[in-house]
């Protein structure tokens, strides 16, 4: 998918973007190590104008993804302390892009997560 695309107003395209942002963020699971139910994956498409937020997170990290109104796309990564901290550590910011390389994207967060230690 071309994340560039906006989905605002665009329900099927945004259906297909939290499909396809879920997809993915499964394999970014999977690549970091984190088991099955280890992890949460959340999905809520809020109002029209934007695209909602697709997350996952697990006891260590916090994974949002999503696009602004104007077609602004980013994944923001915030190191936790559990799955029930939702104010966690600094927001570190990649493109959105990087969904498309999985292996780059975990290694960020392993290196977010090693500065945080």
């Amino acid at each position: 998918m071309d994340f560039s695309i906006p989905v605002a107003y665009r329900p099927e395209l945004k259906n297909l973007f939290h499909r396809e942002v879920q997809k993915l963020l499964k394999a970014l699971a999977a690549e970091l190590g984190f088991p099955e139910g280890s992890y949460d994956l959340r999905s809520t498409k809020t109002a029209p104008a934007v695209s909602g937020d697709i997350v996952l997170h697990h006891a260590s990290v916090y994974v949002l993804v999503r696009q602004s109104s104007t077609g602004e796309s980013d994944i923001i990564i915030r190191p936790c302390n559990g799955r029930n901290d939702l104010v966690g550590g600094i927001n570190n910011f990649a493109p959105i892009d990087e969904l498309h390389n999985i292996p780059a994207l975990a290694a960020r967060i392993r290196s977010i997560l090693a500065d945080h230690a």
